[in-house]
């Protein structure tokens, strides 16, 4: 079962903590309103908006204002209050230079964090209702502008493969693939092409595909039948009969859409990336990787229920929420520790006691940090010391997952 890890920090302590720095730090994360006066303007009694970024922690800022950020961490923006029975719930959206959306609620959220991909000015607007009273901030410009080189793009579990765009529809079922030609580049301008097969039936070579210089695009469609496994690869071709293909074990770690085992499920599928098709009830349909990890779903699935709901979404299993300063981990460990350290050179601290399951949901364990601020690299495992094993695979599924590093980075409010 997977269980999580929370903590809480000070709110007093750490509005405090807050203040000094939006005085002290104004080098670094700089206000100032529509004007250009350096003023703040005013924000709406009963809702707030809170930000946190690399140099600016827990800060207020309201409509018309200009901040800065840069492209290395993820930015954090919640609505206040936000913890208690009733909080404010909005539609985020986030524009880029070009005023094209790179970022728009699907539902109300109370938060939302996010890693600019790239230098320039962003707009970003949230609105919502609260307690029966319309709320607005617009007009707010995001100055992204990092000194150092962005960070290359982030290594997800099913990587090199991509899937997106999953419907199910008159019994059959649809998902676009998306696969980086990275571990063949240097045949990037060959012909390519995808095969599939579909309960180790029925292979289909030679399939047609979208090709770009760095990936290949294609669709997968099969009934939607509970259970049906479906195996796929993309090649190219070299004058040789099938070609050549990519080798789904390639990478450290490897695609988990990839089942680790020669001839698992069938023989031959370790040619093959694969998932399973499966029929939750209630109009719900999954993708899952062999071995049960939930890749897609048609479902909208609610949030856990805990406070608030920013952080990891559905697609990263939860594995790390936040509310204000309230935060919750999943961690695939029976009996887990953490460990934490100060930015990258930091000493290694271990937290304590041990954690407690989480009585509202139980899939998620408890724990107080102490107060934090600043950048936080984190990591979920057993054991302590030279014993510590990290829960690599458990952390990957996050959001806030560094794989070089294989620890978890968020700048704590």
């Amino acid at each position: 079962m997977k269980k999580n890890v929370f903590f809480v920090f000070a709110v007093a302590l750490m509005m405090a903590i807050a203040g000094v720095m939006s005085t002290g730090c104004e080098k670094d994360f700089k206000f100032v309103d529509g004007n250009g006066n350096g003023n703040e303007v005013p924000v709406p009694e009963t809702v707030g908006l809170s930000v946190s970024t690399p140099s600016g922690n827990g800060m207020k800022i309201a409509s018309g204002q200009t901040l800065y950020t840069d492209t290395v961490y993820y930015n954090s923006f919640w609505l206040t209050p936000a913890i208690g029975s009733v909080i404010p719930m909005g539609i985020w959206i986030i524009r880029d230079s070009n005023n094209v959306i790179i970022y728009q609620s699907a539902i109300a959220e109370n938060g939302i964090d996010i890693k600019f991909s790239k230098n320039g000015n962003h707009s970003l607007e949230v609105s919502g209702t609260y307690q029966g009273t319309p709320f607005l901030f617009n007009n707010i410009t995001i100055v992204v502008g990092s000194v150092l080189p962005p960070p290359p793009p982030p290594i997800t579990a099913t990587s090199p493969v991509r899937l997106y765009n999953f419907t199910v529809n008159g019994g059959t079922a649809t998902v676009d693939v998306a696969i980086s030609k990275a571990q063949w580049q240097s045949q990037s301008s060959a012909t390519w092409f995808h095969v599939k097969r579909i309960n180790n039936l029925n292979f289909l070579g030679n399939q047609s595909v979208t090709s770009t210089t760095d990936s290949v695009f294609f669709s997968l469609s099969f009934s939607a039948i509970n259970q049906t496994y479906v195996e796929f690869n993309s090649a190219f071709h070299d004058g040789s009969p099938g070609g050549v293909w990519l080798i789904p074990s390639y990478g450290t770690p490897p695609s988990i859409l990839y089942t680790g085992t020669s001839g698992v499920p069938y023989s031959g599928s370790e040619n093959f990336f694969g998932f399973r098709f499966h029929d939750a009830g209630g109009g719900v349909y999954e993708l899952r990787t062999h071995s049960g990890t939930l890749v897609l779903s048609t479902s909208s699935i609610a949030p856990p229920p805990i406070p608030g709901n920013a952080g990891d979404g559905a697609l990263n299993g939860y594995q790390v929420r936040w509310s204000g300063y309230v935060h919750w981990f999943k961690t695939n460990e029976q009996n887990p520790t953490l460990r934490w350290r100060m930015g990258p050179t930091g000493t290694w601290n271990y937290l304590s006691p041990d954690p407690t399951i989480y009585a509202a949901n139980p899939d998620y364990v408890t724990w107080t940090f102490p107060q934090l601020t600043g950048q936080v690299r984190w990591q979920n495992g057993t054991g302590t010391g030279t014993s510590f094993v990290p829960d690599t695979v458990g952390m990957a599924h996050s959001m806030y997952y560094d794989a070089s590093s294989q620890e978890l980075v968020k700048y704590m409010k």
